[in-house]
């Protein structure tokens, strides 16, 4: 009886040291993530808002020369998602690069 109580005990205190060192992990890749990403965005700020204009500028050529070659029926899926890709990365990385200017004045 000792023996099988003893055996539930360890399996007990393993399966909650396995939940404490997985909850552990977790958090030091959380806190490993935003810290390396606050790092990124104060520091390169400025470049990564030319990135993502460049990226915008290949999303639309994609878009136009894919247009030209008549893969898709349904074109306007296209249109419209290309024009919402290039949106969102236009107006993020004209706010990054405006940003990165206004911190180092």
């Amino acid at each position: 009886m000792g023996k099988a109580l003893w055996k539930e005990n360890a399996k007990a205190q393993s399966a909650s040291w396995q939940s404490f060192s997985f909850y552990l992990s977790l958090f030091c890749c959380y806190f490993l993530f935003f810290y390396l990403c606050n790092i990124i965005l104060y520091s390169m700020k400025k470049e990564l808002g030319k990135w993502l204009l460049d990226v915008a500028k290949y999303v639309a050529t994609a878009v136009l020369i894919s247009s030209f070659l008549g893969g898709l029926n349904p074109k306007w899926i296209m249109y419209v998602a290309g024009f919402l890709v290039v949106t969102s990365l236009l107006i993020v990385g004209f706010w990054l690069i405006k940003k990165s200017e206004k911190q180092n004045k």
